[in-house]
């Protein structure tokens, strides 16, 4: 229970109006009964009435925040709450790893899992397909308010029947799920408790867990196409040859039915209007080719971009969209850091652009890896505007002097030796599975060298599992050979600094 504590970190409070950084300075006073409450909780499988409250404070999206729309809703609940979360989160988490009972295509709230390695697997099934002069359709279905719409007796019934679970746990989830309510607060102004009679806490420990545990049994029904989802966001491709257009379109119709189907059985809903397909093909695809595929009767929109994951891809697997939305992001924070430059010392400007540039720029890398000549010319000089703004130099000066001041190394060596840390991850640690599995050992296995994927066009050469590959087999055996990370990535940087 003490690390569960010591884990917390929001110290936003919630409608108990216990602050966090007060339960830090009286928590040796109060462990003893704690403990005793929460294992009286799970003796009895009841979860306290009083933990039950969630405060609802809405967040305006855009300044002129009118409509109900325009506002995203936060939820915080009440900390004392959050530690047995952790505590029954901590135990229902190693029970399924432990039984890999969890679809191993579901990437969202699990350790070592994110949006990013989400679309590695992703972009390369797609590559693979890309590569053979494939038509791919990637379809990017949404669930409308998925976390909201959970039925707690389906959840409980899934529990008991597939998974399992004991009669005291399933009283225990019961208990934390019933009788829930919500208060919403508005400056200081607070509503009357609402009940909630479905649906996840939101900002709970707990509650994405029991949302991936529902959507669990989702990923099997599907007999045609491929599936991975983050969350809610659930993603379903299919290749064919282009002579067999009709099949393929035919093929993703009855999985999106399948689909559809299972939707109406668990009480959740597909929102047509925000589904669609992208069709890719390496020649370019002429949407007039491809028959209408359908969803719930409505024919889902067929559209040549698309942001997927916070990732923009277009139907040529080509990095130029996402290049030209990550400059745009660039220029307008610069645009605002800019309007203090002259009075900001010069270590806050640094870790400014480190902090809020930086993670920009290198999101979801490990997806485009090496960039074509023209993108990688639009990063590089949007980068020099972030060198400039940090060291102060004026627009007419030349930049080479602090080109590797900033990372200590050039953008591109900066790249690769993020997309070589992340390989070490998958050759040491083997998470996640379904990337860990793409690699391929030379027969040596004690020098660590991999396999390079054969491979038709250069726009494929470019991706992680080809030009990363490279870069590792040419690093220096003992460096290869470092098993932990931390030592690793040090060694890293004084070879790449070199």
């Amino acid at each position: 229970m003490l690390s569960c504590f010591k884990n917390l970190k929001s110290h936003a409070v919630g409608d108990d109006n216990i602050q966090l950084k007060f339960l830090k300075i009286i928590f040796p006073y109060i462990l003893s009964p704690l403990t005793h409450i929460i294992n009286h909780c799970f003796t009895t499988s009841c979860f306290p009435r009083q933990w039950k409250t969630g405060l609802v404070i809405p967040i305006p999206k855009k300044p002129s925040a009118v409509q109900k729309n325009d506002f995203r809703p936060i939820t915080i609940l009440p900390c004392l709450s959050k530690i047995i979360e952790k505590i029954i989160e901590q135990q229902i988490a190693e029970f399924f790893d432990q039984n890999s009972l969890l679809s191993e295509v579901q990437s969202g709230f699990r350790p070592k899992h994110s949006c990013a390695t989400a679309l590695m697997k992703i972009v390369d099934d797609i590559l693979l397909a890309y590569d053979n002069n494939e038509l791919i359709l990637l379809c990017l279905l949404d669930f409308s308010k998925a976390f909201d719409s959970i039925v707690h007796k389906m959840l409980l019934k899934k529990l008991r029947d597939f998974y399992n679970f004991d009669h005291t746990a399933i009283k225990l989830i019961e208990s934390y799920l019933e009788k829930r309510s919500q208060r919403v607060k508005v400056g200081n102004n607070i509503s009357n408790p609402k009940s909630i009679s479905c649906g996840v806490p939101q900002g709970s420990i707990l509650g994405p867990l029991l949302f991936s545990i529902y959507l669990n049994d989702l990923f099997s029904i599907c007999e045609n196409v491929l599936m991975h989802a983050y969350a809610d966001d659930v993603q379903i491709y299919i290749s064919r040859p282009p002579g067999l257009i009709e099949d393929l379109c035919c093929r993703m119709s009855e999985d999106l039915a399948a689909i559809s189907n299972w939707a109406r059985l668990n009480g959740l809903s597909l929102n047509t209007n925000k589904s669609c397909i992208l069709p890719i093909k390496r020649t370019g695809v002429h949407f007039d080719e491809l028959p209408n595929i359908t969803l719930n009767s409505d024919n889902l929109k067929l559209v040549d971009k698309v942001s997927n994951l916070g990732f923009v891809l277009n139907s040529t697997l080509t990095p130029c969209d996402h290049v030209n939305n990550v400059v745009k992001r660039i220029y307008y924070t610069l645009r605002t850091l800019r309007l203090s430059a002259s009075y900001t010392p010069f270590e806050v400007r640094k870790r400014l652009a480190l902090q809020l540039i930086m993670p920009i720029i290198s999101y979801a890398e490990t997806v485009y890896c090496k960039l074509d000549s023209a993108s990688m010319h639009k990063l590089q000089v949007a980068f020099n505007h972030v060198t400039r703004y940090v060291f102060g130099v004026d627009n007419f000066d030349h930049i080479s002097p602090w080109s590797k001041s900033l990372l200590g190394v050039s953008l591109q060596e900066y790249f690769d030796m993020r997309n070589c840390l992340f390989l070490h991850n998958l050759v040491y640690n083997r998470t996640p599975n379904y990337l860990y599995k793409k690699i391929e050992f030379l027969s040596c296995n004690r020098s660590k060298l991999i396999s390079v994927r054969m491979h038709n066009y250069k726009n494929t050469s470019r991706h992680f599992f080809i030009s990363t590959i490279r870069i590792w087999n040419g690093l220096p055996l003992r460096l290869r050979s470092i098993a932990d990370r931390r030592s690793f990535k040090i060694e890293l940087e004084k070879h790449f600094s070199q």
